[in-house]
């Protein structure tokens, strides 16, 4: 059951500045999956650099309330291009990424805040490759 104006809430909580004590949150980051992932370390990429990018909340997403019949939605759009290590010399090829996670730990298990489906078909993992996200390849939709 969806709770009406929770994911609002969370949204706003997650990522809108001017939240008080916004700065005392913790950390964020986003990781690369192949799947749908239901934790932060489900069908997760793995290469030998990859690791998950911390998010500054400042500035990496646009957030904005929209009002449409008397309802408030928000949307949070991605402004900048977040960039992955590169990709070394791989042994055998790796699935396309194709989701994007919000989550809250650097490393190993935690949990999904937000998992976003790329915008764009998808991001193929070859060697030499750095992995980006662009600004209109994401966005969370809230209401």
């Amino acid at each position: 059951m969806k709770i009406p104006g929770l994911g609002l809430d969370f949204l706003r909580l997650l990522l809108d500045q001017r939240i008080p004590d916004w700065q005392k949150l913790p950390s964020l980051y986003l990781s690369l999956h192949t799947a749908q992932p239901k934790g932060q370390d489900d069908a997760e990429t793995t290469y030998p650099t990859y690791a998950r990018l911390p998010v500054a909340r400042q500035g990496i997403f646009r957030f904005e309330i929209i009002t449409e019949a008397g309802r408030d939605s928000a949307r949070a759009t991605l402004t900048a291009t977040l960039s992955w290590p590169r990709v070394p010399a791989l042994v055998a090829a790796l699935p396309r990424i194709t989701w994007v996670a919000l989550g809250q730990v650097a490393t190993g298990t935690g949990r999904i805040f937000y998992p976003m489906a790329l915008r764009t078909p998808g991001i193929d993992v070859v060697e030499g490759l750095i992995p980006e996200v662009q600004p209109g390849d994401l966005r969370i939709d809230e209401a």
